[in-house]
């Protein structure tokens, strides 16, 4: 019952406590959003049509252990951190699953004194992307549109993915694990896309916390290199993955230093045609790193998962049989 202020010795104090109090103390789930509002405004092109959720996001609510998330169609849940990670001082990150949903995952990290962020609700994706205004955006993510995957080998075969479902769980059951180190490059078209919604780094940054808050007791991937490399697109994500693979090779280019201890090395690109595609590093190579070629827009794709640990998801996407040769 909510508490009266009537007259009497002090009454101004606990009047002033009791009413002072904000709505988010009493479930103990601060709101993700210390002001927003409902809007429709343009979002990425990997977003879906409709209202979103535009507003302001203190940083200090990385430091709570319950966050209140009110998505852009009026449903409100509460997300419970589960795990406290940190890439580094200034980029906290916060990892947590959705109460009351079973396959839910959050994820929540600082980067350039901005909230950025991946929300999984059941089937459904949002992201958390910094705005051109100076305000935070949450939007919905499509699905229905999405590419496939491709899976090269090195020996001109297919290597088929284990029929195993990808599911999410806390980032607490890899305690202990390993740590596989990611390189990631991005090229200047990725840059030019995401220069209004926080960057392509921010969102490579936020994807792979995303990778982590979602995956099952696996390695944690962390991010041990970011940099933008001269890859023109011409809409072939198998073009890509060969051109990767000349890259750290030498061949035309300076092979890149840090990539000869990472357990995988990324090319983020514009190529639309594939979510992405999987290959060794070269074709007589016997390191075990991967290479991964990926469409930016499927950088929260929930089945990301499934194609870097080398699984089928359970999202559906189809993973497409190919020789070497990208035919």
């Amino acid at each position: 019952m909510r508490a009266s202020c009537r007259p009497g010795r002090l009454w101004w104090i606990a009047c002033a406590v009791a009413t002072s109090v904000p709505a988010w103390a009493a479930d103990d789930a601060r709101p993700l959003f210390a002001s927003s509002e409902v809007r429709t405004v343009e979002v990425p092109s990997n977003g879906t049509a409709g209202a979103v959720r535009l507003g302001r996001i203190d940083v200090g609510v990385l430091l709570m252990d319950r966050i209140g998330l009110d998505l852009p169609d009026g449903r409100h849940f509460v997300a419970r951190r589960t795990a406290k990670e940190a890439r580094d001082a200034q980029h906290p990150v916060w990892s947590g699953s959705v109460e009351g949903v079973a396959d839910s995952a959050v994820s929540l990290t600082r980067q350039r004194d901005a909230v950025v962020g991946v929300v999984y609700v059941g089937r459904e994706t949002y992201e958390v992307v910094p705005y051109w205004t100076g305000e935070v955006l949450l939007y919905g993510v499509g699905s229905e549109c999405r590419p496939p995957y491709a899976n090269l080998t090195a020996h001109g075969g297919y290597a088929q993915p284990r029929d195993q479902p990808a599911h999410r769980s806390s980032t607490v059951d890899r305690l202990g694990a390993a740590t596989r180190r990611v390189v990631a490059y991005y090229t200047p078209a990725s840059r030019m896309r995401w220069s209004d919604y926080g960057g392509i780094e921010s969102r490579i940054a936020a994807a792979l916390a995303a990778l982590n808050a979602q995956s099952t007791n696996d390695a944690r991937w962390e991010l041990d290199g970011l940099r933008e490399v001269d890859y023109v697109e011409n809409g072939d994500a198998r073009a890509a993955i060969r051109w990767l693979q000349h890259y750290l090779a030498g061949t035309g280019a300076s092979a890149p230093r840090g990539e000869a201890g990472a357990s995988a090395v990324l090319l983020i690109t514009e190529d639309n045609n594939l979510c992405g595609v999987v290959a060794p590093a070269d074709a007589g190579s016997k390191s075990r790193m991967e290479l991964h070629a990926i469409y930016s827009s499927c950088l929260t794709d929930p089945a990301l998962v499934a194609q870097l640990q080398g699984r089928r998801g359970h999202t559906g996407h189809d993973t497409l049989a190919e020789d070497s040769t990208g035919r």
